[in-house]
């Protein structure tokens, strides 16, 4: 309506009962990524990854602690490498070789659903 201001924050979110903030936290989760792992510089055996990080983890501690229920912390076996958060249900590996697949570790890799 003309005249009339948009308001910039949902006020009413927090009033809502948690079950249904949940829900709609859950709603809000992203589908399957893809996750980029290559080697940027061989010679030098660095190794970057590619890892949208799910804004839900950033939010709020209800919706962190949904997305946690999701997404698994991928410790850094490379120093110096941002975190990786992955769904080892749905989430995509893409590799250009295994050596920039086992900042995974060996555990891990085995868990991985979809691997390239």
């Amino acid at each position: 309506m003309p005249g009339q201001t948009i308001p910039i924050i949902f006020t009413l979110f927090p009033k809502l009962p948690l079950e249904l903030q949940l829900t709609i936290w859950g709603l809000a989760l992203p589908g399957p990524i893809i996750v980029r792992i290559v080697m940027k510089n061989i010679s030098k055996g660095r190794i970057r990854a590619k890892s949208p990080i799910a804004a839900l983890l950033h939010v709020s501690e209800e919706s962190r602690a949904v997305a946690l229920k999701k997404y698994e912390l991928v410790e850094n076996s490379v120093s110096g490498l941002e975190p990786i958060y992955f769904d080892f249900n749905s989430d995509t590996l893409f590799t250009d070789g295994m050596i920039a697949a086992f900042r995974f570790g060996n555990a891990k890799i085995s868990r991985i659903s979809n691997l390239f």
